[in-house]
């Protein structure tokens, strides 16, 4: 509907500056900023990700995001690493 849409073009200029004219010194700022923020979100991006922990982390959190049947035990999650790999 035209409400929807005129609510997400005022988050779009409001949060983000979707539409709005800049002149001069402000577009300047602003297309800094905007870069600013790209180069952090990579740079974090690349952090999280590189790190040799996340994958366990991942599947840690994989497996305690399920749910499980209450008639069974409870579930465990086992990791055997070896010197060419790791058993899960």
């Amino acid at each position: 509907s035209s409400s929807q849409r005129e609510y997400v073009e005022q988050i779009n200029r409001c949060n983000f500056g979707v539409g709005l004219e800049y002149e001069g010194e402000n577009k300047i700022a602003f297309e800094n900023t905007q870069q600013m923020m790209k180069n952090s979100v990579t740079r974090l991006a690349e952090q999280l990700y590189s790190e040799d922990i996340h994958f366990q982390m991942e599947l840690i959190q994989n497996a305690d995001d399920n749910d499980y049947p209450t008639d069974t035990d409870y579930p465990f999650l086992y990791f055997k690493v070896h010197d060419d790999g790791i058993i899960i």
